[in-house]
């Protein structure tokens, strides 16, 4: 509107200047605004599209200098019929978008212009009303699509009319394109399916579910199969081609199933799959249920064999809480958690039963030993109980860091036996002849890390030593042993000592080799002095 090349703009500057009197600008304003013709189009696009104070259709509706003349009164009947059509016929989604992402600024220009045309009552503007209206109306036709889409994808990617449902959704979601909302509404085929999502969605993405939903299915294809041939040759079922029972079969007797399967697996329909998947979910639930019954007797083996990947096996649990009774979820938390970490636990039992015997601490080593005994067998109720256990004493008041490093004195205890049969001399020697060994065997940076770790134990056991006298002798705790590491650990030159100590440990036998060179170097020496 306020460009230099519009000529209206210049004769309303001046009508405004000479305080609107003058009779021979407003006249030409009249003439050269009757010249205009005002589309609904361009109201449309000037109150609400692209709303703003500087555009014609608001200079029409509220400046001095035209809204008194007829060009008014046209854009004020864009405004009422578009509105009327809004509240009458619908909005369309792009309308609704649009009103979504505009400013407050800009949402308060629009009420303001078309305030002129709706009456305003109570504290909601009408504009707000409807358009807020209609995009929650939006949303739950488009999270009914999502809900639909996501169904079919996840489960019936083997439909045999997947294709079919795929064509609908695709000519349902492209009516959001040119519809009016309220004239949207789902197919009765789609809608059918609303009742499955809502109910198996939620499971779409656990591990557990996916793997027994896959293997159950595949037997239901096969066997449908051979009964369909079964029909066709007038025989009657036999054990191998009967329906599937409501006993949830283990998964080696699934795969020795399948593996027993020869005839090419029927497709099913889509909602044939999902109801048979439902089938399957109440399978599933009573398996669930029966590992939550006698998860205290059963063995770890048979209670984490429903998941395929004991890593995700929490996150699956988690996400079937519905499914299970929440006073065995803690436990069974408890036990799938131990499975998998059970190497690093058990590498930090053994570790701290080292360090007991090597500092001569007074550690729960009846704790240790159950935990290290823990295996397949055990029952679930032992397993978390154990557990549970030694991450209240060992796991929880300790940090990662420092489990780290009692895990190597488990996996790494050679090295630390043969870190205390060195002296400090034999540790510098290492040094000094490694710069004349192969840079392939061992190199500089390896035994200078080496040293490094040899230096951190001393001091870390001279350290616990000192406690222990301080102690009188009376027999140390873990705390003391953790005290002694961590307050040595603090040191700067030691913030690399966890790559030290790996580096150290995979070039062990190296090292053995050069000292154990260096020693018959020596003893040679010594029995030539001797002679």
């Amino acid at each position: 509107m306020q460009s230099d090349l519009n000529p209206i703009f210049h004769l309303m500057n001046i009508d405004k200047l000479q305080n609107r009197k003058n009779k021979l600008v407003k006249a030409l304003i009249a003439s050269a605004a009757s010249l205009i013709d005002i589309s609904e189009e361009d109201v449309l696009y000037d109150t609400f599209y692209l709303a703003s104070r500087e555009t014609f259709t608001y200079a029409v509706l509220f400046d001095e200098s035209l809204n008194s003349l007829p060009i008014r009164e046209q854009a004020i009947t864009h405004l009422k019929n578009k509105w009327k059509s809004w509240e009458s016929t619908g909005i369309l989604a792009h309308d609704i978008w649009s009103w979504q992402s505009f400013t407050m600024e800009q949402k308060a220009i629009i009420h303001n212009i078309w305030t002129l045309v709706i009456p305003v009552k109570g504290l909601t503007h009408p504009f707000d009303g409807l358009f807020d209206a209609t995009h929650r109306n939006m949303k739950a036709k488009m999270e009914m699509n999502d809900k639909v889409v996501t169904c079919i994808d996840a489960y019936c990617q083997q439909a045999n009319d997947k294709e079919a449902y795929d064509e609908l959704v695709r000519q349902w979601h492209d009516r959001f394109d040119r519809e009016v909302i309220k004239s949207i509404e789902i197919s009765p085929l789609l809608k059918h399916i609303v009742p499955f999502a809502e109910k198996l969605n939620q499971f779409t993405n656990i591990r557990s579910w996916r793997a027994f939903l896959q293997q159950r299915m595949k037997i239901n294809a096969t066997k449908g199969s051979l009964e369909q041939q079964s029909m066709v040759n007038n025989e009657p079922p036999t054990e191998n081609n009967a329906s599937l029972q409501d006993e949830p079969a283990s998964p080696d007797q699934i795969q020795v199933e399948i593996g027993n399967m020869t005839a090419e697996p029927v497709k099913f329909k889509c909602v044939e799959i999902l109801e048979m998947t439902v089938q399957i979910l109440n399978l599933f639930h009573k398996k669930l249920q029966d590992i939550c019954a006698s998860r205290q007797k059963n063995s770890i083996e048979d209670i984490i064999r429903i998941f395929p990947d004991i890593q995700q096996a929490e996150n699956d649990l988690n996400q079937l809480q519905s499914l299970l009774d929440p006073l065995a979820l803690p436990q069974l938390l408890s036990i799938v958690s131990f499975c998998k970490n059970s190497s690093r636990v058990h590498r930090i039992c053994k570790g701290l039963s080292f360090l007991n015997k090597a500092v001569s601490a007074n550690i729960d080593s009846t704790l240790l030993d159950s935990v290290c005994a823990i295996n397949k067998k055990t029952s679930g109720d032992e397993c978390a109980l154990t557990y549970e256990k030694y991450r209240d004493k060992i796991e929880k008041p300790l940090s990662d860091d420092m489990l780290t490093l009692f895990s190597y004195y488990s996996s790494g205890s050679d090295l630390f036996e043969f870190l205390g049969s060195l002296s400090n001399d034999d540790v510098y020697n290492l040094q000094e002849a490694v710069n004349d060994w192969e840079e392939t065997l061992v190199s500089t940076n390896i035994v200078f890390e080496f040293a490094t770790v040899k230096n951190f134990v001393d001091r870390a056991y001279n350290t616990i030593k000192v406690k222990h006298q301080e102690l009188k002798n009376t027999p140390l705790q873990l705390n003391d042993i953790v005290t002694g590491f961590a307050t040595i650990w603090k040191n700067e030159q030691f913030k690399d000592l966890l790559t030290y100590l790996e580096s150290s440990s995979l070039a062990l036998s190296s090292i053995k080799r050069i000292h154990l060179e260096l020693v018959d170097k020596e003893q040679s020496k010594r029995r030539r002095i001797a002679d």
